[in-house]
């Protein structure tokens, strides 16, 4: 029985070849796009992946980082109050009639970590305030230099304590803002 125009065998001819290997190489491209973007959500939510997901960032030239979840580091407190000057040099000042201006403060702060996953402990940023809230000062802490963990787990509470000396200023200290960020 000869074949009539229209009817086709069923092997694939070039064009259908070429359509499936497209359709097989752009899913594998879409799913690497995936995974690059997603292998730190994956790697925190499925701790069992991330093995598979740094040997994927070999060979995609990336890294598994802690995930970065903004809204999950909260400041539970803080407090900026001026150090306490040595008991001679308070006094000193008070015989000659002169008042310092208070250059010395401490910082106490305490983070928390209210998502369900561990998470990268943000980066803090002081900005000091003068009474019509204009800035005399900012200040970034990075997590790495003042001893706080890389990674925050679940529900993990994390206190710490900065000693800032400011230059003098004229004009004085009245209110400070504190925001946790990611740079």
């Amino acid at each position: 029985m000869p074949k009539h125009q229209g009817q086709t065998s069923g092997a694939l001819d070039g064009s259908g070849v070429f359509l499936v290997l497209a359709i097989y190489v752009l899913s594998l491209s879409l799913l690497a796009q995936c995974l690059w973007h997603f292998k730190d959500r994956l790697a925190a939510e499925h701790p069992s992946l991330k093995l598979v997901l740094q040997r994927f960032c070999k060979l995609a030239n990336c890294q598994v980082q802690a995930l970065r979840v903004l809204d999950a580091v909260v400041i539970d407190s803080a407090a900026l109050e001026p150090s306490r000057a040595p008991e001679h040099a308070a006094t000193g000042a008070l015989m000659q009639g002169q008042a310092e201006p208070q250059t010395e403060f401490q910082l106490q702060v305490t983070l928390r970590n209210t998502a369900p996953t561990q998470v990268a402990t943000s980066w803090l940023e002081l900005t000091l305030t003068d009474a019509q809230g204009q800035v005399l000062a900012r200040k970034v802490f990075n997590p790495a230099v003042w001893g706080a963990p890389r990674v925050m787990v679940p529900a993990q509470v994390w206190e710490g304590r900065f000693n800032l000396k400011l230059p003098p200023n004229q004009v004085p200290l009245a209110g400070y803002r504190l925001l946790a960020f990611y740079p």
